[in-house]
């Protein structure tokens, strides 16, 4: 796979963050990232292509916090529940909202299992375990206690440390399948790093797209039709970071 600016101009890319861009939360001090550094090198993917937009499970809020420059990006949030547009700096709910009796009934359960956290936001919710052995418990603890009511509505969708409840039809998906509808001729390119990011892997793929895998938690590839030309692999955010800084010079050459 050769990327050159010619061949990057159709190019629309579609960026998680956390573990694609930067490590996880828990790493970030450790491995002393700068959210400046990643700026740049958005910057130099704008450049170079025909648009950037973020595609994270994060809240807006979330990620601008941690770096106000990058909501001059639009993008979905949430899972493609939120979208986000830079021009008007507003944020645009395109998902239902989460039920009030849900967040009640996943907090009670977090009270009584204090091995997990939850994480509430404006349409989704996020469970995770404290520690990754504890992963699997979870997941037998939600299978044996279905959403009743809310499962013709509402959904739980599997990552590696966790579960994150969306409403049906909503997964990173959503967001490249609205946007494809509207930018005919765009070719997406997936930047992921767990089981969460395989939907929008699987449909860029059966675009013609590409998928950029970073870390060691996207063994689910190879259950997906692709082309070995249509996937490139990276060890660590570092190293797709590094990657994108050797475009700036093809380009500049």
């Amino acid at each position: 796979m050769r990327f050159t600016s010619r061949i990057l101009t159709p190019l629309v890319w579609f960026l998680d963050y956390d573990g694609s861009l930067c490590p996880h939360l828990e790493a970030w001090e450790e491995r002393q990232y700068d959210s400046g550094e990643i700026l740049k090198c958005l910057e130099i993917l704008k450049k170079s292509s025909k648009d950037v937009l973020w595609n994270t499970g994060r809240r807006p809020e979330s990620l601008f916090g941690v770096n106000e420059s990058f909501a001059k990006y639009s993008g979905y949030f949430i899972h493609g529940s939120l979208e986000y547009l830079a021009d008007q700096k507003r944020t645009h709910r395109m998902g239902p909202p989460l039920p009030s009796e849900l967040v009640d009934l996943y907090s009670t359960f977090t009270q009584m299992h204090s091995e997990f956290r939850l994480e509430v936001k404006e349409t989704s919710l996020r469970l995770a375990a404290h520690r990754k052995e504890d992963v699997k418990k979870l997941f037998e603890l939600i299978a044996e206690n279905p959403l009743g009511e809310y499962e013709m509505d509402w959904q739980w969708t599997r990552g590696h440390r966790g579960l994150e409840l969306l409403a049906r039809g909503f997964d990173k998906s959503y967001p490249i399948k609205i946007y494809m509808q509207s930018h005919l001729g765009s070719i997406p390119v997936v930047v992921g790093d767990d089981l969460l990011d395989a939907p929008a892997a699987r449909y860029a793929l059966s675009q013609g797209g590409f998928a950029f895998l970073i870390g060691d938690h996207c063994g689910w590839i190879t259950q997906i039709p692709h082309r070995a030309d249509q996937i490139k692999y990276f060890e660590s955010p570092a190293m797709f970071l590094d990657w994108i800084k050797t475009l700036q010079d093809s380009n500049e050459g």
